[in-house]
């Protein structure tokens, strides 16, 4: 176990100044304390851009697993959390929804309610907000390391370009954290493609299935950018609803964007069944057009990191502050017992309700998402053509014999193709027809099935008929080895008359031509 030093001054972690003097890295104060390190290999599913079934991960513990839950349980021992979750009452509420209520008195919201925000002003979050907490909260620290392999450090300075890993003293469930990109030097909560990125690295890395992501945007409220994580037991109720698919050209990337069905907030889900950089990207440009209309939205990632929840938000002065991401996947938090006792389904629909967009603004924002969708893929195919090409200048306007004449000489340089370097694979049997045939339940696509060993065990020797499929060779007219023909009586006797033909054909002009020399 890794001993943070204890500071006595308390540590301002969410700061930022609109000002030219302002450094790179908002985390000034931070530097030289010394933290755990935890260096992310580069062998991940992130950076290789390979598709990866999390189904069949092993269920051991990941190490980042293990240091986060560690870390979170030494300060909950060291009393450094305002109350214990673990005594905190839970029931799922009566009805369809299965929603999950829990008590929780010490509970602060992180959003202001309306008497609070509606004096914030929009420039605002341009001077700066701080949220004060002992420096023995930063657990630990994450950094993009370049080794193969994840690699931790029991004790380093905190690296440029870390996520800071900070224990929430007002915790909703077990392992609750901050994640807090530090270096990133932009506007409060507006969240890019690398600090998404980062998030859904440590999921990866945690490999918990019971591990959640969020991130909570709204622009009336001044705060840095962070995301929280913790850890469920139960699927929450939104990743227990019906879904319908939504056609785009995110499809042809290995992506299913989804519209969650029966539920009182309107949700979309991001489901990456390719690569995660893919994900990442859409992702970040959904919610950078969300945060360009000062939208309130917040998002929960789950499955591993390889699921996304986006939930758009309506913030009117009838509704105070924001819902959180907990709220909108359908864990609602009530501070007074009264409540908690007489919560209901039709309660807590009401409440979400009253945050969610209409159809008509829904409908607007998937047309806006369809649309910008379509031009980005347009945008990169047309970027991917380009990089294929190679433009050269033609050699038919060098080296002219004439001028205003161009030569038709051949340029001296030759061409020449050469493989690029990759693993070579051995190709003694070859590949297709003549490699063997492994076949889903027994058939092709053709519904046929095999027989022996396969109806290509000597198609390298006497080739295959114009089919392409049909060999030459058949077990009627051929041994089982292909090496012996073993045709019927008609077939032996047409060979016997031959050859007996042959012989008598021969005998014969040998005696001509004995008798033509006497």
């Amino acid at each position: 176990m890794v001993t943070v030093k204890q500071f006595e001054d308390d540590l301002c972690l969410w700061k930022y100044i609109a000002a030219p003097e302002q450094p790179k890295c908002p985390w000034l104060p931070l530097k030289g304390i010394k933290v755990p390190l935890y260096w992310l290999g580069s062998h991940s599913a992130v950076d290789n851009g390979i598709p990866v079934d999390f189904s069949c991960i092993p269920e051991e513990q990941s190490l980042l697993d293990s240091l986060l839950l560690a870390q979170w349980e030494d300060r909950t021992w060291k009393g450094l959390l305002r109350y214990d979750i673990t005594t905190c009452e839970m029931k799922v509420i009566d009805g369809k929804k299965k929603f999950i209520a829990q008590f929780n008195e010490g509970y602060l919201n992180p959003f202001p309610e309306l008497e609070e925000s509606k004096f914030f002003k929009k420039e605002d979050h341009l001077k700066f907000n701080c949220m004060r907490m002992q420096r023995e909260a930063l657990l630990f620290c994450v950094k993009s390391g370049e080794k193969t392999n994840p690699e931790f450090v029991h004790s380093s300075t905190i690296p440029n370009d870390a996520t800071l890993v900070i224990v929430n003293v007002n915790p909703v469930e077990y392992g609750h954290v901050f994640l807090v990109p530090c270096g990133i030097n932009s506007p409060p909560q507006c969240m890019d493609s690398r600090s998404l990125e980062m998030a859904i690295r440590v999921a990866v890395e945690i490999n918990n299935c019971c591990f959640r992501v969020s991130f909570d945007y709204s622009p009336s409220y001044a705060s840095g950018l962070y995301f929280q994580a913790c850890y469920f037991s139960n699927p929450l109720p939104v990743e227990l609803m019906p879904v319908v698919t939504l056609c785009g050209p995110w499809q042809e990337r290995g992506m299913h964007i989804q519209e969650i069905l029966n539920y009182p907030v309107k949700v979309l889900s991001v489901k990456g069944t390719g690569t995660l950089k893919s994900l990442i990207k859409v992702v970040a440009e959904i919610c950078s057009s969300l945060q360009e209309q000062e939208i309130p939205y917040s998002l929960l990632m789950s499955d591993y990191g390889t699921k996304v929840f986006l939930f758009p938000q309506l913030h009117t002065l009838e509704t105070s502050g924001s819902l959180s991401a907990w709220e909108c996947a359908g864990h609602v938090v009530f501070k007074a017992r009264s409540g908690y006792d007489e919560a209901t389904e039709e309660d807590v629909l009401k409440r979400l309700g009253a945050f969610s967009l209409n159809d008509e603004q829904f409908g607007v924002e998937k047309e806006r998402i369809e649309r910008e969708r379509a031009v980005a893929a347009a945008a990169a195919m047309a970027a991917s053509v380009m990089s294929s090409l190679s433009l050269k200048p033609s050699p038919f306007l060098e080296k002219s014999a004439v001028r205003g004449l161009p030569s038709l000489a051949r340029p001296s340089s030759s061409f020449k193709v050469q493989a690029s370097g990759g693993k070579k694979i051995k190709t003694n049997t070859p590949y297709g027809p003549g490699g063997g045939m492994n076949l889903k339940n027994g058939l092709d696509a053709s519904g046929r099935k095999p027989t022996g060993k396969g109806v290509y065990q000597f198609v390298d020797k006497y080739g295959a008929n114009v089919d392409g499929y049909s060999p030459i060779y058949t077990p009627d007219e051929w041994s089982p080895s292909g090496d012996v023909y073993v045709g019927g009586t008609t077939g032996l006797a047409i060979w016997a008359v031959t050859l007996a033909g042959l012989l008598l054909g021969g005998a014969l002009l040998v005696y001509n031509t004995s008798a033509l020399a006497q």
